[in-house]
């Protein structure tokens, strides 16, 4: 687990995963998505995984959110963007 493990990501993003949608809610699952889809340059993959696996501060969690949905959006997979999603619980 990282240090991120329970940050979520707002607004939620909903990616292509093969023939199936797959909603992402936190950086973990960001991180665990990324790891499971090797495409596009691995530069920009190498750099996003670091940068999830290494948030800890709030500025370095919302850089890794931020890469990760640029990383999304330039290999083709982010289908849409959950606006206004909440986490189960909030009010």
């Amino acid at each position: 687990m990282t240090a991120a493990a329970d940050t979520p990501i707002e607004p939620r993003l909903v990616l292509r995963d093969g023939e199936n949608e797959r909603l992402i809610t936190t950086l973990e699952e960001a991180l665990a998505f990324i790891n499971a889809h090797p495409v596009g340059h691995a530069a920009n993959r190498d750099g996003t995984i670091y940068r999830l696996q290494r948030a800890r501060l709030p500025d370095e969690k919302a850089e890794a959110e931020d890469a990760f949905r640029a990383w999304v959006e330039t290999t083709g997979l982010l289908v849409r963007v959950e606006e206004g999603s909440k986490s189960p619980g909030d009010a």
